[in-house]
């Protein structure tokens, strides 16, 4: 019986700590997946995406991954189109920006 108890609370301390990292990853990069591109909610539903909006946020603070930098704007108009290109060249700016800092 205690190493069935052992057992799950050395599982869950590995599921806490597996997802606390994880979070720390996708914290610099406004919740998205840098690898996949996919959007974790703060809650942990993983979705493909956000909105073109909060995208856009995130680049004017250079924390867009470049696999949703590839990606923004494929689909609209052309003004939609000319904001995400505006906004993919802002964020590689703060980026740059940023690790000159450091």
């Amino acid at each position: 019986m205690k190493l069935r108890v052992i057992a799950a609370s050395l599982g869950l301390a590995i599921v806490v700590s597996a997802g606390y990292s994880y979070a720390e990853t996708t914290q610099d990069t406004c919740g998205y997946d840098p690898v996949t591109g996919y959007w974790i909610s703060p809650n942990g539903t993983v979705y493909q995406g956000s909105s073109f909006e909060h995208a856009v946020s995130c680049a004017a603070q250079g924390k867009l991954p470049k696999i949703v930098e590839e990606r923004l704007g494929i689909y609209g108009d052309v003004a939609t189109k000319v904001i995400a290109a505006n906004a993919v060249f802002m964020n590689n700016k703060v980026k740059e920006a940023r690790k000159n800092d450091k």
